[in-house]
Order: structure tokens, then sequence, then C-alpha cells
């Protein structure tokens, strides 16, 4: 049963005993607390939708993406300071702004995620695809490495809000005997794309491109 709010206590009474007996007070309160929702036994059935692991891969491609935004220039660092002829440092940071922006977001990533899990996916993707297009008008309209980094530094604000969030979707989407195959799927994605950047960046620098830089551009 329910205590009443104040830290009151409530004292049960057999059904058979005198209802002269019993307070006038504690009466009443007995009164109110069988008409209230906790006496109301309903019981609910929860089916899982089919659409469950068509999120879960969506979820988990948004976030693989994000990951492989930040390491692409990681394994080709160096030929990229030469191209486009800033420091390494700033090549490398790529990867910290990823960090940092971790770090600073999240938290603020609980309480939107409190708030509604659907309105900060779909805020948190667009600003994504934006730092990607400003990524890409960086790169092929552009000389300037900056500029890239305001991409990429979008993209790493808004990827906390996806990367904390496993447990959320697994919890709202799948079953008991399912939420923690659908958490270890999202948690893989980072680490994935991780990967996926490393291996896949050096493909797209050439040798002619380490000597004629306008074409590495």
């Amino acid at each position: 049963m329910a205590q009443p709010a104040g830290g009151m206590r409530l004292v049960e009474y057999e059904n058979n005993a005198n209802t002269s007996e019993i307070p006038e007070f504690t009466a009443d309160l007995l009164k109110r607390e069988s008409q209230s929702s906790s006496f109301k036994r309903k019981k609910y059935v929860y089916r899982v939708s089919s659409f469950r692991w068509f999120i879960l891969i969506i979820y988990a491609l948004s976030l693989t993406s994000t990951a492989f935004a930040m390491m692409n220039f990681s394994p080709v660092s160096k030929t990229i300071a030469e191209i486009y002829m800033v420091d390494d440092i700033v090549v490398n940071a790529c990867v910290l702004i990823f960090l940092i922006a971790f770090i600073v977001m999240n938290f603020v990533t609980v309480q939107a995620l409190e708030y509604s899990v659907s309105k900060t996916f779909k805020f948190c993707a667009f600003m994504i695809i934006l730092g990607s297009w400003v990524r890409y008008a960086a790169i092929m309209m552009t000389d300037n490495f900056y500029l890239l980094l305001v991409g990429q530094a979008l993209i790493a604000i808004f990827q906390p809000f996806l990367g904390n969030a496993a447990s959320k979707v697994a919890t709202s989407w799948f079953a008991d005997d399912e939420r923690a195959i659908a958490t270890t799927i999202g948690s893989l994605s980072i680490p994935l794309g991780c990967i996926m950047g490393m291996v896949t960046g050096p493909f797209f620098i050439s040798d002619r491109d380490k000597v004629h830089h306008s074409e590495g551009k």
C-alpha cells in the first residue's frame, strides 16, 4: 500500500475489524487510498514491433557515420596538413574536437533524452547532416581547412546525444530478453565507425596527391 505524503504511516486493519475502533482520520485515509490508482489492478500486455530492428539499424548507422567522420583524417593527417598547408595539430583536432565535445555535452544529453528521445534524435540528425555538408563544402569549394573544422564541430557536438541513447533505444523498442543485444549493437557502432575511418582514409589519398597538392584537395 502506498504511504501517504509527509511520512505518515497507515495502520493495516482486518476486514472484519470493528469499524468503530478505527480512528476517523485513519479510516478517511484508507478510503482515499482504496480509491486511488494504486488499488486498480490492471493488466497490460506489451507487444514489440517488428519495426524495432529497422530503428536499431538506422540508429547504429547514424552513430557509425559520426565516428567515421571523426577518424577518417587521422591515418593521413600528415599528408592532409601538407595539402592544406596547416599544422599537424590542426588536422588532429578533428579527433580532439569530438573528445572535448563529449565531455562538455555529456550531461546535457541526459536532460535532452529525458525530455524527448524522438525530438532529440530528429534535431541531432539534422545538425549532423548539416555538419557533413559543411565539411563537403569546405573540401570541394574552398581551400580553408578551418571551415572544415566548423562542420566537424557540429558533428562532434551532437554525437553524444546519439551515443548516450543506446540504452534508451533498447528500453523503448525491445523486450527484456532483447535489450542486452540491442544495447550492445548500439554501443559497438562508434568503435566500428572509427575502424572504418582509419582503414578507408588512406584509400582517398594517392601518391600523386602527395606531390600535387592542388589535385589532392
